[in-house]
């Protein structure tokens, strides 16, 4: 009921990667449980509403945009999911000209 969702992200331009994390204070996933939940139809508790896609959805678009995501084992006050994906550059061919 409360509590707090902080998005962060870091550049590294050296090896043109960005990571994207998404914190959240709320009750945790047991670590069992942090490999499954990117599965179709899973939750960790069946009294909340929904089908259990959004982390699988996640991880399908962040494979399809050559990327990886996966939760953060080493925080404990609730959930954070890492994201890491290469940064694209603009290729000199679809620079629009005048």
């Amino acid at each position: 009921e409360k509590g707090s969702i902080t998005l962060s992200y870091h550049l590294d331009s050296g090896a043109n990667l960005v990571t994207l994390s998404v914190t959240d204070t709320g009750c945790g996933i047991p670590q069992d449980k942090q490999e499954w939940i990117f599965e179709r139809f899973t939750k960790t508790n069946d009294f909340i509403p929904g089908s259990g896609l959004g982390l699988y959805l996640c991880r399908l678009i962040v494979n399809r945009l050559n990327g990886k995501i996966k939760t953060d084992p080493s925080y404990t006050k609730g959930s954070r999911f890492v994201i890491t994906m290469p940064i694209a550059t603009p290729s000199k061919s679809s620079e629009l000209t005048d």
